[in-house]
This record gives structure tokens, sequence and C-alpha cells, in this order.
């Protein structure tokens, strides 16, 4: 009868407040995953709860999601300069 030894994988979790929002940071050994902003997954969710009864479209819900994990994703310094102005007005 063979024995196996099997490794202790130890995971951290931890909460990540830079880059626009309040992010979960999973890591074990030497991988990490990072959850988008939880604020942004209340957005997602909304959209959700919105397309599952019916006030809008799936399809529109699922494109204003791609969008907004699109301009997440992205980070250009134009855009930004845009929404500072814009907050001035």
């Amino acid at each position: 009868m063979a024995h196996r030894r099997m490794a202790m994988v130890a995971l951290n979790i931890a909460m990540a407040t830079e880059r626009g929002g309040h992010r979960i940071v999973l890591s074990a050994n030497e991988m990490s995953f990072e959850a988008p902003p939880v604020e942004h997954l209340v957005y997602y969710a909304g959209l959700g709860a919105l397309a599952a009864i019916e006030v809008i479209d799936w399809p529109l819900a699922l494109l204003l999601m791609a969008g907004h994990a699109l301009m997440d994703a992205t980070n250009r310094p134009a855009l930004h300069e845009f929404g500072e102005v814009l907050e001035e007005v």
C-alpha cells in the first residue's frame, strides 16, 4: 500500500483598497486572484436583478456589464482627466 504525502497550502485572503475600490485578493502559494471591486459586483448584481424581473432585456444588461468591465480594465489617463473636468462643472 502506497502512502502519498500531501503538501499543505496556505490560503491568504486580504482586502485591497487601491485602484478605485475595495477588492478581495485571494492568494495561495505563488498564485493570486484579485476580484473586481465590491462596488462593481453590486452594480453587476443590480443589472442582473433588473434583467431577471424583465425591467431591462438580458442583451442590454450584458452589454452594460461588459462595457463597465472594459472601462475598469483599461487605464486611460485622458479619460480620467475628462472625468475630473466633469466633476468640477
